[in-house]
């Protein structure tokens, strides 16, 4: 899945992965990001590793410390918080990627009328960020609450390409 050349100024791109797969396909591309200049990620689920970001960027013949202080992440545990990293997030022409962005809405400790209303709050500024910054966000294929929304509301979509890991051996 070759999600950089959508990534342009203007565009909401949203890409489904499945629950099994992970982050750990995007961290080329986004290797590939930070080394054309600054790079913000929030991370809904609380499953990014910078480390893994680092030997991405290594495995294409670069010295990552200096691209790794373009990197700027976020972390939202809650979608409250998620809502307050998007109102802070300045309007710059550098790419936004958005982990796991639903994640923080499946917390049934806040009301559902709570979380719908954060979520057409985080999704109308979504959208106006997205006017000056390229925006990519990732949700998982089983996060059912609020993708159609959110699918509707983007202008591409990608979806991963499931590889199962483990071949099933016949018994007898």
């Amino acid at each position: 899945m070759d999600i950089l050349p959508a990534l342009t100024q203007g565009r909401l791109c949203v890409a489904l992965i499945h629950p099994t797969i992970g982050h750990t396909w995007l961290m080329q591309p986004l290797a590939t990001l930070a080394q054309r200049g600054p790079l913000k990620v929030i991370d809904g689920g609380n499953h990014f590793n910078a480390y893994r970001l680092a030997k991405a960027i290594r495995s294409q013949g670069v010295d990552p410390t200096p691209i790794l202080k373009r990197v700027y992440i976020s972390r939202s545990f809650t979608c409250h918080q998620l809502a307050a990293c998007l109102a802070s997030v300045s309007v710059q022409s550098f790419p936004l990627i958005i982990l796991d962005f639903l994640a923080t809405f499946q917390d049934e400790n806040v009301p559902l009328y709570e979380r719908k209303r954060l979520f057409s709050t985080c999704l109308t500024r979504l959208k106006q960020i997205a006017r000056c910054n390229p925006i990519l966000v990732t949700v998982k294929a089983n996060q059912a609450d609020f993708v159609a929304a959110l699918l509707a509301n983007s202008d591409q979509v990608f979806q991963s390409e499931y590889q199962p890991a483990f071949v099933a051996l016949p018994l007898f």
